[in-house]
């Protein structure tokens, strides 16, 4: 169990990348899913957060 949370934890890490990037090239479709679904990754980071400006 503690490797497939160790999993998980990465994979957010990546999607959040992602989301970060679709975020500025797809007007926020992807970025609203990823801010609701990965919202705890979002308020870590404060350098993610800061980059997305919702319109």
């Amino acid at each position: 169990m503690k490797n497939k949370i160790r999993n998980v934890t990465k994979n957010q890490g990546v999607v959040g990348s992602i989301g970060a990037l679709q975020v500025e090239n797809e007007r926020f479709t992807y970025g609203k899913y990823i801010l609701k679904k990965w919202n705890i990754l979002v308020q870590n980071k404060g350098n993610f957060r800061n980059k997305i400006k919702l319109k």
